[in-house]
C-alpha cells in the first residue's frame, strides 16, 4: 500500500474543494474558471468522468496536485449532504461498479491521486462495502491511494465498527464517513471520531486518517480537524459566502462595507468561490501553524468548547 502520509502531510488537514454535476449543471465551466486557482486538492466525481468528455481536458499526469476521484455516488443517490438547501435531483443515468471501474481506467495517475471506493449499492453492512471497495479497487491499476467510504447508521456501536475494519487494514489507505451519516449534530459527530480513534488507540493500533465527506464549512473543519479528521470535501464553497470563519448566504457580502471580492470582471458566483478558497486558505495556514507548532495562542475557544464536548459524551 501507498504511504498516505506522503500525500496527505503529517500534520494540516487536507482541503479539497469539491465539483459535482449534481445541483450544477454547469458544471464545466465552473471546472474551467476555477480549477487553475485551485493549490491544493479537490474532488471530481467519476461519474462526471464518465459522463461529460469535456472533463477529460482536465485529466493530465502534468497536474501535481492532490486529487480525488469520488466514487459517483452522490451524483445517484435520492441523498443530500449538509450543506444542501434545496434538494438537488440525482441523475437517473445508470452507475454501476463497471462503469467506476471503467472510468476510474482514464485516469492518468500522477502520483499523488485519492481514490474512492464504489459506493452505488443499496444498504449493505459494513463487511459486504469492505468486500466492494477491495473488488473495484482490485481491478484498477495505478498509484493512488484507496480512501474506503462507509455508510454506518448514526447509532452503530463504533467498537463493532473499529473490530470490523481491523481484518482490512492493510488495503486502507484513508477512512472515509460522510458528515451526515456519523451524527445528527456536529457536537456528536466530533465525539464520534474521537471515539473511534480511541478505539483504535485502545487495541495498539493507528487509525487510518479520516476523510469526512461533504463537510467543508470554516467551522465544521476547524472542530473536525481538532477532533482528528485529515481530509475535507464538500460543495459549500459553491454554495455559501465564507466571512471571518463564519458561512453565510452568498449574497451577504453586499451588506459587508469592508468587503472587495467582487470585481467587474468576474461574474458574482466565481468572485465569491475565489473568495471562498481565500477564507479556507488562510484556516488551514492557521490549523497548519497550530498542528506543527503547538502553538495554544489560536484556537483557544474552540479547543475549550470541544474538551467540553467530549467530557460530556454522546450528549454533547
Amino acid at each position: 500500500m501507498n504511504n498516505s502520509l506522503t500525500v496527505l502531510g503529517s500534520t494540516a488537514p487536507l482541503i479539497a474543494y469539491s465539483f459535482s454535476s449534481r445541483g450544477f449543471p454547469d458544471l464545466v465551466q465552473r471546472v474551467q474558471q476555477l480549477l487553475p486557482s485551485i493549490n491544493s486538492a479537490f474532488l471530481i466525481s467519476l461519474f462526471d468522468v464518465w459522463h461529460l468528455s469535456e472533463l477529460s481536458d482536465f485529466l493530465t499526469t502534468t497536474d501535481t496536485r492532490v486529487r480525488i476521484w469520488d466514487s459517483g455516488g452522490y451524483e445517484t443517490k435520492f441523498s443530500d449532504d449538509v450543506s444542501s438547501v434545496i434538494s438537488a435531483v440525482p441523475s437517473s443515468s445508470h452507475w454501476e461498479l463497471q462503469h467506476y471501474i471503467e472510468a476510474a481506467r482514464r485516469i492518468p495517475w500522477n502520483g499523488r491521486d485519492i481514490l474512492v471506493s464504489f459506493d452505488n449499492t443499496p444498504p449493505l453492512s459494513v463487511d459486504q462495502q469492505l468486500e466492494i471497495a477491495t473488488e473495484g479497487y482490485d481491478h484498477i491499476e495505478g498509484e493512488y491511494l484507496r480512501d474506503v467510504l462507509l455508510h454506518v447508521p448514526t447509532d452503530y456501536d463504533i467498537a463493532k465498527l473499529v473490530s470490523e475494519i481491523v481484518p482490512h487494514l492493510s488495503r486502507i489507505d484513508i477512512i472515509g464517513f460522510t458528515e451526515k451519516e456519523i451524527a445528527p449534530t456536529w457536537k456528536r459527530g466530533v465525539h464520534f471520531i474521537h471515539t473511534f480513534k480511541q478505539e483504535f488507540a485502545r487495541l495498539n493500533l493507528n487509525a487510518p486518517p479520516i476523510h469526512l465527506f461533504g463537510c467543508l464549512d470554516p467551522k465544521s473543519v476547524t472542530y473536525f480537524t481538532l477532533a482528528g479528521v485529515s481530509v475535507f470535501d464538500g460543495l459549500s464553497w459553491l454554495r455559501y459566502f465564507f466571512y471571518n470563519g463564519t458561512t453565510l448566504y452568498r449574497r451577504e457580502f453586499e451588506f459587508l462595507g469592508d468587503f472587495q471580492g467582487i470585481r467587474p470582471t468576474q461574474d458574482i458566483d466565481t468572485a465569491i468561490s475565489l473568495h471562498n478558497m481565500n477564507e479556507m486558505q488562510q484556516l488551514h495556514a492557521d490549523l497548519n501553524f497550530h498542528l506543527t507548532l503547538g502553538d495554544e495562542g489560536i484556537f483557544i475557544d474552540e479547543k475549550r468548547i470541544l474538551q467540553s464536548i467530549l467530557a460530556q459524551g454522546e450528549q454533547g
